[in-house]
């Protein structure tokens, strides 16, 4: 039983079972999708014309912002 679960149980007398899945692929896509127009629209934001360099620099950089905010990177390991 979870810390919420106990929680809810004590205070309110709730027997909450539950367990959830998540679609680790379909997040992480989700969030590569995000990142990728998010750095173009990043890239496009003071020139018309940026260079193939910048694009690819703000997208990376729109991808790893947004994976760091779902995946804790341990560095102990």
């Amino acid at each position: 039983m979870n810390r919420l679960s106990r929680a809810l149980k004590s205070r309110h007398g709730f027997d909450i079972k539950a367990s959830i899945r998540l679609d680790a692929y379909k997040i992480i896509n989700d969030s590569i999708d995000r990142s990728i127009n998010y750095g173009w629209n990043r890239a496009h934001k003071h020139t018309d014309s940026p260079s193939v360099e910048l694009i690819k620099e703000e997208i990376s950089k729109a991808i790893m912002n947004d994976l760091c905010e779902l995946i804790n990177f341990d560095d102990a390991l």
